[in-house]
Parts: structure tokens; C-alpha cells; sequence
């Protein structure tokens, strides 16, 4: 039997999930474009706080999943960082063709049967840490052993690797071939 088109409403969702600096946004924004710039919704902004992995899997499921799967557009608040609040001004989605799901929990089985297909992005421990810190700088360094202890919960209970219907290698250019992606 052939997948479906798509399992949330008139929109494909792929979601892409994996650990903290894997490169989950790098290969979800060559997704995305492949997809000729559909819309990306990062957990990131989804999650409250160094303590809410697990909160933003119900704010996704709850304010883009499930509006998405009754064709009602979509407009949700993200999670501001620097203030430790929610936004004032919601981000507005519409109904996509398609959209990208990116970010630690994207994949949790509370999630899975909205997503047509899910990927796994893995790399070594020390080169994630590496990329984090880049990324966001020292003060993560601060956060990077909570965090993680979230993370290792989360997947051990999840099974998400396996789960998953594509593994992708974190460290590989994939630049060089999403011309060739759908």
C-alpha cells in the first residue's frame, strides 16, 4: 500500500528530529527548500523554558498539528528566550501544502501519525557540543548537561530513532545533493 499523501489534513508534514546540534535545521531548511520554501516550525520555539522538552510536544500537537488536521489555520505564540515568556505576536501559518517540523520532539509518538515522514539526524557527541555552543554561544554551556539528561529521557522512552523512517548522517554535506530532492 502506498504512504498517504499526507496524514494532517491538506498538509504534508515532515518532521526531523534528533539530538541537540545534531543538524537538525541545517537538513530541515534544505527539506524545506526542496519544498519549494514551505514553512518551518522549530521546536525551539515551541519549548518553554531548559525544562519544557517535553511541554512542547503538547504545543505542538495542540496549536499546529491539530488545527492543521481540521484544515484550520494556523497562528501560535513562540517562546521567547531572552524575555522567558511567551510572545505577544503570534506567528501566522496559514494551511501549507507542506510543512517542516524540526526540533528536539518532533518525532514523539504523540506526534507521529500527523507526519507523512519523520527523519532522525544523528552526529558524535563532541561535534553536537561543538555546533551548540557555536550557535548559541556560552551560555548554553551552562544548560548543555540539563538539556541533554531531557534529551536521553525523552528518546530512551520514545524509541525515536527507531521510529523514525529515515536515519540521516549529521555530518554529510547535504547542500550538494537536495537538487535532486523532490
Amino acid at each position: 500500500m502506498d504512504e498517504p499523501l499526507s496524514r494532517c489534513g491538506a498538509t504534508r508534514v515532515l518532521s526531523v528530529d534528533g539530538r541537540s546540534g545534531s543538524g537538525k535545521s541545517y537538513f530541515a531548511n534544505l527539506l524545506a527548500t526542496a519544498f519549494g520554501g514551505a514553512p518551518v516550525v522549530h521546536m525551539d520555539d515551541l519549548t518553554p523554558g531548559w525544562d519544557g522538552l517535553e511541554t512542547s510536544v503538547e504545543v505542538l500537537l495542540q496549536n499546529v498539528l491539530l488545527p492543521l488536521s481540521v484544515a484550520t489555520p494556523v497562528r501560535y505564540r513562540t517562546w521567547d528566550w531572552h524575555q522567558g515568556r511567551w510572545s505577544d505576536e503570534p506567528v501566522e501559518l496559514g494551511v501549507p501544502e507542506v510543512l517542516l517540523v524540526e526540533g528536539c520532539g518532533a518525532c514523539a509518538r504523540a506526534v507521529e501519525h500527523f507526519a507523512t515522514m519523520s527523519f532522525w539526524v544523528e552526529a558524535p557527541d563532541e561535534e553536537r557540543y561543538r555546533r551548540a555552543v557555536l550557535r548559541d554561544g556560552d551560555a548554553y554551556r551552562l544548560h548543555w548537561d540539563r538539556w541533554a539528561a531531557q534529551e536521553e529521557a525523552h528518546y530512551a522512552r520514545e524509541g525515536t530513532r527507531e521510529r523514525c523512517t529515515h536515519v540521516v548522517d549529521g555530518l554529510r554535506d547535504w547542500s550538494r545533493e537536495s537538487s535532486d530532492w523532490p
